[in-house]
C-alpha cells in the first residue's frame, strides 16, 4: 500500500494548454480588451490616413479580423458577467454530498483532500475515490483527544478505511490524526470543487457534529473563489504538518493493542459484555 506526503499531490500541475490560457485571459481581462480596442482604433485611423496602410487592411481584411476579436470578447465578458454563481450554500451534508460524489470523477490531476472530524458519515464519498483511484489526502480528529462514544466512533470510521474500503489498494492515500482544536470540516476535489463547513460542538455528549451544518461548495474553476481555495489550504496543511499529528495506520494499532490488553485483563464475563458493547457501535 502507497502513501503519500504534502507535496506528491500538491506539486504536480497537470492543466491543459486551453486552461492556461484561460487563467491568463481571465487575468489579464481589462488590459486585453483595452489593447484589442486601442488595435483596431490605431487601425482604423491610420487607414485613413496613409492609403498604403487603407490598402493593405481592405486586401488584407485586417480591420475586419479585430473588430470581429473585439465583438468575441465582450461576447465572452458578457456571459461570464451573466453567468450563474459559482458558489451555493447547502443546507447540509445531504444536500452536498451528492454533488461531491459526482464531481470524483472530474478531480484526478489534482488528488482529493478531506478535513473530516470522524470521517464515518464521509465513507460514500471515500468509496467513491477509491473507486476512481483519485489520490487522496484525510485528516481527521485524534481519537486519543476525545472521549466515550465518539472515540469508538473515530476508532471504527479509522479500521473501516484500513481494514475494508483501502484493503489491498494499491493506489495512493494517507490517513493522519490531528491534535490540535477542531474548527473546520472541509473536501477539495482536484481544481473542481471545493466544500467547506463548520464543526458544532456537542457539550451534552462531549462531542462535536457538522453533518446537519450548513457549507458552502464552490466551484475553483472560478478564480472568484480562490480564498476560499486559499484558506481551506492553509488550515489542511498547518493541521497535516503539525508535530503532533499523527499516521492513522499507527494511531489505529497503538489503541487496538491497547484495547486488547484491556480486554485480556478482564474476566470472562466483563468481555462477552464488552463485545455486545462495541458490535452496536458504528
Amino acid at each position: 500500500m502507497n502513501s503519500i506526503g504534502t507535496s506528491s499531490i500538491q506539486s504536480r500541475d497537470s492543466r491543459t494548454l486551453f486552461e492556461r490560457c484561460k487563467a491568463f485571459r481571465d487575468r489579464y481581462r481589462v488590459q486585453t480588451s483595452v489593447t484589442l480596442a486601442v488595435l483596431t482604433a490605431l487601425t482604423f485611423v491610420g487607414a485613413q490616413i496613409i492609403p498604403a496602410i487603407q490598402e493593405y487592411v481592405v486586401a488584407k481584411g485586417v480591420l475586419l479580423y479585430l473588430s470581429l476579436l473585439v465583438l468575441l470578447d465582450l461576447a465572452v465578458s458578457i456571459h461570464h458577467l451573466q453567468r450563474p454563481s459559482s458558489s451555493r450554500v447547502t443546507r447540509d451534508q445531504d444536500e452536498s454530498m451528492p454533488m461531491l460524489v459526482d464531481a470524483v470523477a472530474c478531480c484526478r490531476t489534482d488528488g482529493a483532500d478531506l478535513l473530516e472530524y470522524a470521517g464515518s458519515t464521509t465513507l460514500p464519498l471515500i468509496r467513491a475515490i477509491r473507486r476512481e483511484r483519485v489520490p487522496m489526502r484525510m485528516l481527521v480528529k485524534h481519537p486519543e483527544t476525545v472521549d466515550g462514544l465518539q472515540r469508538h466512533r473515530n476508532i471504527t470510521a479509522l479500521d473501516t478505511m484500513y481494514a475494508s474500503i483501502f484493503d489491498n489498494y494499491d493506489g495512493i492515500f494517507e490517513i493522519r490524526c490531528y491534535k490540535l482544536p477542531f474548527s473546520l470540516r472541509g473536501r477539495r476535489l482536484g481544481r473542481e470543487i471545493l466544500e467547506v463547513g463548520w464543526l458544532t460542538p456537542d457539550v451534552k455528549r462531549s462531542t462535536a457534529f457538522g453533518h446537519s451544518n450548513p457549507s458552502i461548495v464552490a466551484d475553483l474553476s472560478d478564480r472568484g473563489n480562490a480564498h476560499l481555495r486559499d484558506f481551506f489550504e492553509r488550515t489542511f496543511e498547518m493541521l497535516w504538518n503539525d508535530e503532533n499529528t499523527e499516521d492513522g495506520r499507527v494511531v489505529l494499532a497503538r489503541l487496538q493493542q491497547s484495547k486488547f490488553r484491556e480486554v485480556a485483563s478482564q474476566p470472562a464475563n466483563e468481555i462477552s459484555d464488552q463485545l455486545v458493547d462495541t458490535s452496536v457501535v458504528s
